[in-house]
């Protein structure tokens, strides 16, 4: 049985001695940001999975730079339902929309995951408060947000439903590749069905939930 890994990790060859014992051929790290120490340990011993997942908050400048000083690495990916601030923007000109806003009113402005979700939800406000006009009141503004199906940011997300009464996992996403000129869309990888995101239904899937007695 692996040993599970905590929040914050000082030291990660001891997680990464046991992937490679097991011949665990991928890794998916949830929590962290930095690239180095986890790529270094990698290194250290020896072990190359044929791939490696992050979450969301790894979209960094910071790990492009870290993918540089590293020279080689694991293929790399981060898995988003919103499109990738390196992609087309003249093809996607919502992206353009975002930089441009961001560039003109922040000095050093961050492109992440972190922005494309702020930016959804200020131009769902603007939306749904502008709709509400002089009945601006927060009840309205959520009650016609909550009613919207097909919600994508201008194009910056793939279409959802808002209903929090059943909420859904969008279930398409696509995939962005770590190199060490910087993050790029990963078409092949990706496969996508649906504009640049993988909309297949086996994307997400209905797992049983338990609860503990308190």
């Amino acid at each position: 049985m692996l040993q599970q890994q905590p929040v914050q990790v000082d030291n990660y060859r001891p997680y990464m001695e046991q992937l490679k014992a097991t011949g665990a051929v991928g890794f998916n790290q949830i929590t962290g940001q930095d690239i180095s120490t986890i790529y270094q340990a990698m290194k250290n011993i020896g072990y190359s999975p044929q791939f490696v997942l992050y979450s969301v908050q790894y979209y960094l400048d910071a790990n492009v730079q870290a993918a540089k000083t590293l020279g080689t690495f694991p293929p790399t990916y981060v898995g988003f339902s919103h499109l990738g601030f390196e992609m087309d923007n003249s093809k996607y000109p919502v992206l353009g929309q975002i930089k441009s806003i961001l560039n003109a009113s922040v000095s050093k402005p961050r492109f992440t995951d972190f922005t494309a979700s702020s930016m959804s939800a200020w131009a769902l406000f603007a939306k749904e408060a502008t709709a509400c006009g002089s009945n601006l009141t927060m009840e309205c503004v959520i009650g016609k947000a909550s009613a919207e199906t097909n919600w994508d940011a201008g194009g910056l997300y793939a279409p959802a439903s808002l209903d929090p009464v059943h909420p859904q996992v969008n279930k398409c996403w696509l995939l962005i590749n770590l190199t060490s000129s910087g993050w790029q869309y990963d078409q092949k990888v990706t496969n996508p069905n649906s504009g640049p995101f993988n909309c297949d239904s086996k994307n997400v899937t209905a797992v049983q939930s338990y609860q503990t007695a308190s």
